[in-house]
């Protein structure tokens, strides 16, 4: 039971009640399924070149890119699969990155588009996926081997397991890798990711463990736990709800 679809373009569809235009120079969606009264999935794979989403009121695109590749297939375990793939040229959202860039005091600023994103995971879902499920997929863990980033030749990669609470908040640690670290504190501190009184601490134990480093890259841990977060043992608040587990 398999099924190569060429998608035509554009396609009109709704997210969360608002209409969105989806267009780009092509789209094949690859869907493999097991026998069964549900159909199980076997395997899902989306390749799209040029896309682009645009809310239908709006003059400019909310999200686009050069290109996207993703596949998720199952690994034999149940409930679990394999998450893999590439966006190339990700678009940010117009004025963004020129916003963030004079917040954050850049001596030169970052482009308006991701260079690449990268990810390479393991995630389990609350049940297996089946194309006549009437369940929703839930996330319950995801485990990322290797998810990459490189915007403006900064490069970030994070890795690690996490586990996910009834209220869809994150449990575990993820490795955070970064090239450029004072960089990526000023964007994260333009950005609101980091809270300001944090940046002289962050920034001393950046630089040390630059110093330490052979190639000048920062090693670390980003941790949840009970609905909070920290990086390196130092607060950031709140941590993000990943899915609302049923």
């Amino acid at each position: 039971l398999a099924w190569r679809l060429d998608l035509p373009l554009p396609q009109r569809i709704t997210l969360q009640g608002l209409p969105f235009e989806a267009t780009g120079t092509r789209a094949a969606l690859q869907l493999d399924l097991a026998p069964g009264l549900d159909l199980p999935l076997a395997g899902i794979a989306l390749d799209i070149d040029r896309p682009a989403l645009r809310l239908a009121a709006a003059k400019a695109p909310s999200l686009a890119a050069e290109s996207v590749d993703l596949a998720l297939r199952p690994t034999g375990e149940p409930r679990s699969y394999s998450l893999a793939g590439e966006i190339v040229g990700a678009a940010l959202p117009p004025g963004l990155a020129a916003h963030l860039s004079r917040q954050a005091g850049l001596a030169r600023p970052v482009p308006d588009r991701l260079e690449q994103l990268s990810l390479d995971a393991g995630v389990v879902l609350a049940q297996p996926l089946a194309l006549l499920s009437p369940a929703p997929a839930v996330l319950t863990a995801l485990d990322l081997r290797r998810a990459e980033l490189v915007w403006g030749g900064h490069r970030i990669s994070v890795s690690g397991p996490l586990t996910l609470r009834p209220d869809g908040t994150p449990e575990g640690t993820l490795m955070i890798a970064l090239s450029d670290f004072p960089v990526w504190l000023d964007l994260g501190l333009a950005a609101g990711l980091v809270p300001p009184e944090r940046k002289a601490m962050l920034a001393a134990m950046g630089d040390y463990l630059a110093r330490q480093s052979p190639d000048g890259s920062v090693l670390l841990p980003l941790s949840f736990a009970k609905g909070r977060m920290s990086l390196a043992a130092i607060p950031l608040g709140p941590a993000p709800r990943l899915a609302q587990r049923q």
